[in-house]
């Protein structure tokens, strides 16, 4: 039998990839930017982003980049996940504690997005994710320690398999250059990945790995804890 193939709205479809990549920018896009990345022709991403803007899902500043529009924060106060509401006063204690910005990042097929994320309190500059952010599943400390976090498959990254037998995960320069991360995931009552909770730093002001990685251990152990 013929396999069938899936029917989609191509016009949606190219909407819904404009958005997801406008929010999960970490800096503004130029319209050229989205249609190089989307591999559509300039005049459509700009009808596009004329249609997210109707909504107020976009803006332009004023050097007419897109940034996310104030509309998108209020659809996401209406997704207020078990794990995001638990691991969100976990989330800011952690940042406290290590004067980083932490971050909780779930798996979305082929990819790692950032559920929520944690500022360290009066600092003077951060470095983050902003909730939306997408990186490859495989690329990246949250990415790894998921795929750690779950059963051995032939081919995987020799990280992937370091990082579950140390239980921890570090990455330097794979999602943006100059930027590192260390990572633990988040079991699931099965004792699988559902998640990662991680810290973002300058690559070449790494902090202390041992105290740092048992800090995030004891934060993930709390949250698997209060989900299960």
């Amino acid at each position: 039998m013929a396999k069938k193939s899936r029917v989609t709205n191509q016009t949606l479809d190219r909407g819904l990839r404009a958005l997801a990549l406008i929010a999960s920018s970490p800096e503004a896009l130029s319209i050229d930017d989205v249609a190089s990345r989307l591999d559509i022709h300039r005049s459509m991403a700009y009808r596009v982003i004329r249609t997210l803007e109707d909504h107020h899902l976009s803006v332009r500043d004023s050097d007419g980049k897109c940034r996310p529009g104030h509309r998108l924060a209020e659809l996401a106060r209406g997704i207020e996940s078990p794990l995001r509401s638990v691991s969100k006063p976990i989330l800011q204690q952690l940042a406290s504690e290590l004067k980083l910005s932490t971050f909780v990042a779930v798996p979305s097929g082929s990819e790692v997005v950032t559920l929520d994320s944690a500022d360290p309190p009066r600092a003077d500059a951060v470095v983050g994710y902003r909730p939306g952010a997408l990186h490859p599943i495989d690329r990246g400390a949250p990415g790894i320690a998921i795929l750690a976090g779950r059963a051995y498959v032939e081919g995987e990254r020799s990280e992937v398999t370091q990082a579950r037998e140390q239980r921890w995960a570090r990455s330097a320069g794979e999602v943006v250059a100059g930027l590192g991360s260390l990572s633990v995931w988040i079991a699931g009552p099965d004792g699988t990945a559902i998640a990662a909770i991680a810290c973002l730093y300058i690559a070449e002001a790494a902090p202390d790995i041992s105290p740092t990685v048992k800090a995030l251990q004891a934060a993930s152990d709390r949250i698997t804890h209060l989900l299960n």
